[in-house]
């Protein structure tokens, strides 16, 4: 088995990678690689359409701008199923922002009823004696 192995180049022992990967593993394919621009706070979401949409990326942080802007590389062969990732995410980060707020706004909305409703609240204390 060993020399059955050994006569094996590496790449045919090893399945190709798909999903995440740097970029040097992308350019090992030879396929031409296109780019996007996505902001730093929706990384996460973005990462997890592309995994739906089965497309081999590789995203590199551009520490240049601040915030940082996350360039996401990716096959122009997997060009059309990027662009319906793409596409969705779009939607649902403009959908998302449009209609909910988030929690640290409505923690705060809240913590300022709080302080304003005690403010209101008259300090009455009587005590009543009964014998």
């Amino acid at each position: 088995m060993r020399a059955f192995l050994a006569g094996v180049p590496k790449q045919m022992r090893e399945p190709p990678k798909q999903g995440k990967q740097s970029v040097k593993n992308l350019t090992k394919s030879g396929a031409k690689l296109e780019k996007i621009e996505v902001g730093h706070e929706c990384i996460k979401k973005f990462e997890r359409i592309a995994a739906k949409y089965g497309v081999d990326y590789a995203v590199m942080k551009d520490e240049s701008e601040f915030p940082p802007k996350h360039l996401v590389f990716f096959k122009s062969r997997d060009a059309t199923s990027m662009n319906a990732a793409f596409r969705e995410f779009s939607v649902k980060q403009l959908c998302k922002s449009a209609i909910k707020p988030t929690f640290r706004e409505t923690l705060s909305n809240m913590m300022q009823k709080a302080k304003e409703q005690t403010l209101e609240r008259p300090k009455e204390r009587s005590k009543e004696v009964s014998r």
